[in-house]
């Protein structure tokens, strides 16, 4: 029986870097010497289907069938799949979550192998402050207190749908991975793509340093600058703008994060923080500082 290692997002939390960094030579020939493989077909594929808000068979059948049925007989061992949007937790307004179903197709594809499933995840005041800044790139005209006001704030409770995979394929198959590189500090991972290596399988331990940068998100200064450009001008020159913007002045990594003021985080965090003690406690054993810092004893 083959072991299937999906990681499902979630989005905004590295998935990017996931698959470019994967596809480099390097972990290719790290994977084929642990016996695994990873397509970046399957992600391109699965991608144009994996809004589906229903399980629609004949949808998948051909990408069953075309990747997933002669994984048997392949001479790997297991294969890494990578694919945010297959995690089901929605964050449009007045969307609801699609775990079940998402849960569903993972099924379906992974018939007759060993699933796994992986989830990276980070603290949902700076998930919530990155997609907005993703959005003002794909043409958000909101402000960011609208955007905030309208965010389905109660879809984002990890531990809850964290349970609903753990429910479906068992708690030894669901591994939670957080994004945030401080809490690496007394775990035996170097950081959080060390982290999925882990989860797939690999035992060679890898510490990334200089990483590209992948999917950039906008300066701050430059967030206010866009989001007028999406209002003002055509979606195809606002588009180009955001381009040169994500090139030429992306956020650092030392860059403060400033839409939300100090009161507005603590609310949300506040909001979260009794899932978020129970997502340390059942998910997040192996990371010593997770739990301060998700629950907001410790700061951003």
């Amino acid at each position: 029986m083959k072991k299937l290692y999906f990681h499902v997002g979630s989005g905004r939390c590295g998935s990017t870097l996931i698959q470019a960094i994967f596809n480099d030579k390097m972990l290719h020939d790290i994977f084929i010497q642990h016996r695994r493989k990873y397509d970046p077909q399957i992600y391109l594929d699965t991608g144009k289907i994996a809004h589906d808000e229903t399980f629609i068979e004949e949808h998948w059948r051909p990408i069953k069938e075309k990747h997933f049925g002669p994984m048997a007989d392949s001479e790997f061992e297991g294969y890494f799949i990578t694919q945010e949007n297959l995690l089901g937790m929605r964050s449009g307004k007045d969307q609801g979550n699609t775990c079940e179903v998402s849960c569903d197709k993972i099924e379906y594809l992974g018939e007759g192998h060993d699933i796994h499933i992986i989830i990276v995840i980070r603290r949902q005041d700076t998930y919530i402050e990155s997609l907005y800044n993703q959005n003002i790139k794909r043409m958000e005209t909101r402000d960011f207190i609208t955007f905030l006001d309208e965010f389905p704030r109660q879809n984002w409770h990890w531990a809850d749908n964290i349970d609903i995979y753990r429910d479906r394929f068992g708690a030894d198959k669901i591994t939670v991975v957080p994004l945030e590189q401080k809490l690496y500090e007394g775990s035996n991972r170097s950081g959080f793509l060390d982290a999925v290596l882990m989860a797939s399988g690999i035992t060679t331990r890898l510490n990334f340093q200089n990483l590209p940068v992948v999917n950039p998100s906008l300066a701050p200064r430059t967030i206010e600058i866009q989001r007028l450009a999406n209002q003002k001008l055509p979606r195809e020159e606002a588009g180009r703008l955001a381009d040169w913007l994500a090139l030429n002045i992306q956020k650092r990594p030392d860059d403060p994060h400033e839409l939300m003021s100090p009161e507005v985080r603590g609310e949300i965090v506040s909001y979260f923080r009794n899932t978020n003690a129970r997502l340390c406690d059942e998910y997040l054993t192996d990371f010593p500082t997770a739990k301060a810092f998700y629950t907001g004893e410790a700061t951003a």
